[in-house]
């Protein structure tokens, strides 16, 4: 599609921003989030892929920011404009396992991780110029289409890690609700076409321009031996492996702190420390009419240094023990959100301003006041 027939929606914001140059130098790709969507009971109507394709038609009409854009012109202000219309046979496929899942308690799924590997490879540009910035895998089990993984790949500029749960929300829904009756339609509409007055959420900065205040940084601060990751090379290649946390680190709230455990099994021996970034939802903590089931890039992040020691147990020379870094990285989230739950209270008072595009495609304030 040329980018004449695009009506532009609004400009991006620094995340957004941050996220659609990084994808055109392919640095960063894409994001994905899979879920495993088993039917409760036999289905009425047992053409699976027609209600995929159904489901997915009414995701687009609740979340009309799946049909927008990221547009970058030399010189010019980046910014989002809206697709017309999407045919679903261009973003949504299908395959099916060849093997049964393993539930084997070591985390691994060989087949998804090869499928979402590929797709994390997988930049939205097109010989054919501007397509739809998301796809749908799905990923049926090897002897049963009632059971699938679905792998929602989405441009990270229009949505962030908590987005994918809103979207998956919205499938589940869609898949429900047809489900029930058996007067799905038999036909499928293959392509969905967008409302010129469908609003998308406003940039992060629209509704929280306030700088949330940072941990002053220590002035004689050691030294460490940090891993600082391999030299940066274009087109940069994203490897995958999936990794399953037992119920007792979820209940123990340690499920970020056994990933970094893996990693420093694959590192050098020499590696002390790794600093990381953590995002944070912040949805919240900010006005719930502009965030709410509204996919967009809503997040904020924490710093946090994880050591090798931490890893060790107290009579065992093996990387193994979780416990100590867990508790680290609780302490550092409890602080975190200590010092910006003292932040919102503070501004509470003061009003915001959430951005609607109006039918003609002009953008509308209204002012109002969180609550």
């Amino acid at each position: 599609m040329d980018i004449s027939q695009l009506k532009k929606i609004r400009a991006l914001g620094k995340l957004e921003e941050m996220a659609a140059v990084a994808h055109a130098l392919d640095l960063y790709i894409t994001a994905g989030f899979s879920v495993h969507y088993k039917a409760s009971q036999a289905l009425k109507n047992p053409d699976v892929e027609s209600l995929i394709y159904h489901a997915v038609r009414q995701v687009l009409i609740e979340l009309p920011m799946m049909f927008a854009v990221p547009i970058i012109a030399e010189g010019e202000e980046t910014y989002f404009a809206r697709l017309p219309f999407i045919d679903l046979r261009t973003v949504i496929s299908f395959a099916q396992r060849q093997n049964a899942i393993v539930n084997d308690g070591k985390g691994r799924d060989i087949e998804l991780d090869v499928t979402l590997q590929q797709q994390v490879n997988t930049n939205v540009k097109s010989d054919q110029g501007i397509v739809p910035v998301w796809r749908l895998v799905i990923l049926y089990d090897s002897t049963d289409k009632q059971q699938f993984t679905a792998n929602f790949m989405v441009h990270h500029a229009i949505a962030d890690g908590a987005s994918f749960q809103i979207l998956h929300r919205a499938f589940h829904k869609a898949l429900h609700g047809l489900s029930l009756h058996s007067g799905m339609p038999s036909q499928v509409e293959y392509i969905a076409s967008s409302k010129n007055d469908d609003a998308i959420g406003p940039p992060l900065e629209a509704i929280h321009s306030l700088q949330i205040a940072e941990e002053a940084p220590q002035t004689d601060a050691p030294k460490y031996n940090d891993w600082l990751g391999n030299i940066t090379e274009l087109p940069n290649k994203t490897g995958y492996a999936t990794l399953t946390l037992s119920q007792s680190m979820h209940l123990r709230g340690s499920t970020l702190s056994s990933p970094r455990r893996y990693t420093y099994s694959n590192l050098p021996p020499t590696t002390e420390s790794m600093d990381i970034n953590i995002p944070v939802d912040i949805r919240s903590e900010l006005p719930p009419k502009a965030v709410d089931g509204i996919i967009s890039n809503s997040f904020d992040a924490f710093r946090t240094r994880v050591f090798r020691s931490d890893f060790y147990g107290q009579y065992s020379s093996e990387l193994g023990d979780i416990w100590t870094a867990a508790r680290k990285v609780q302490a550092d989230t409890r602080s975190y959100f200590s010092r910006t739950r003292a932040f919102w209270r503070n501004v509470s008072q003061y009003c915001w301003l959430e951005e609607r595009t109006q039918s003609a495609g002009l953008a509308q304030a209204h002012d109002w006041c969180a609550s």
